[in-house]
């Protein structure tokens, strides 16, 4: 497990973390011993994440996205959570979710959206999750894990990380929500975290597609949900997700709209799956 989970880290690449260790640096590390230190901290449920070092890179939109960079030994560790949790819980994800799941990208997600305008929904709604990985309730992400892993020690650990702190400009700033975008394990979370947004959009009977906190809604009319007033309305909040601001684009002339719909989620799923 842990030698799959260091194996796909070093295939990533990426930078150092607080302690400066390099992924180069990391194997002597290890052959000096200093991993089986680790390794015992885990099993008596005493290890304690280091805090990510913040980075900000650019967005496609000129804005800036900030990157949470943990150390490459949390890395390897993040890494290996994230290989056990997956098997609990990708199969239980919707079809409609193309975001960091083995065997799906942002290619299909556009054909989606393509083959259900095809159908004749020829509006749609366009909705960004607005600081969604910053926004994280860590109580409730716990609960979610907690519906189908029973190791107590694991939620704890993957807790300590949630709690591990933020490293900016020297300074340290406590984690009380959020999951950083940067380690192995961050986007495996946030699926956990939105697929009750799927789930509540498969049972509206909604066609969409999701790629992480981006997600397109085609329609028959102009609002997805004419009833909820939410067309050509900016700010929307939906009672299932009371924690996020919604940003929803209005539908542009049918001539324009497929092309602009299609561009808007290429440039929203177009991420650095490394990096994220």
């Amino acid at each position: 497990m842990v030698d799959q989970a260091w194996k796909q880290v070093r295939a990533n690449k990426g930078t150092a973390g607080i302690d400066g260790m390099s992924i180069e640096e990391f194997p002597a590390w290890v052959k000096a011993g200093h991993w089986s230190v680790v390794e015992q901290s885990i099993r008596s449920g005493d290890y304690q994440p280091a805090p990510v070092r913040r980075v900000e890179i650019d967005k496609p939109d000129g804005g800036k996205r900030q990157l949470g960079i943990p150390t490459v030994t949390d890395r390897v560790i993040q890494q290996a959570l994230a290989q056990i949790l997956m098997p609990l819980f990708e199969p239980g994800f919707s079809t409609d979710s193309y975001g960091f799941r083995p065997g799906r990208n942002a290619h299909q997600a556009v054909r989606r959206v393509q083959s259900v305008l095809k159908e004749g929904r020829r509006f749609t709604v366009d909705v960004d999750l607005s600081k969604f990985f910053d926004r994280v309730n860590h109580d409730l992400l716990m609960t979610h894990l907690g519906r189908k892993v029973r190791d107590k020690r694991l939620l704890g650990l993957i807790a300590r990380y949630l709690r591990a702190g933020i490293i900016d400009n020297q300074l340290y700033l406590e984690s009380r929500k959020g999951v950083p975008q940067g380690g192995p394990l961050s986007p495996l979370l946030a699926n956990i975290m939105l697929d009750p947004l799927d789930k509540e959009l498969e049972r509206r009977d909604h066609r969409f597609a999701r790629y992480a906190d981006d997600f397109t809604i085609p329609g028959e009319t102009p609002c997805a949900e004419p009833h909820a007033g939410c067309c050509g309305s900016l700010g929307v909040r939906y009672p299932w997700l009371p924690d996020y601001a919604l940003f929803v684009v209005a539908p542009e002339p049918e001539d324009l709209h497929h092309s602009l719909v299609l561009d808007h989620l290429v440039d929203q799923t177009m991420l650095n799956i490394d990096a994220a």
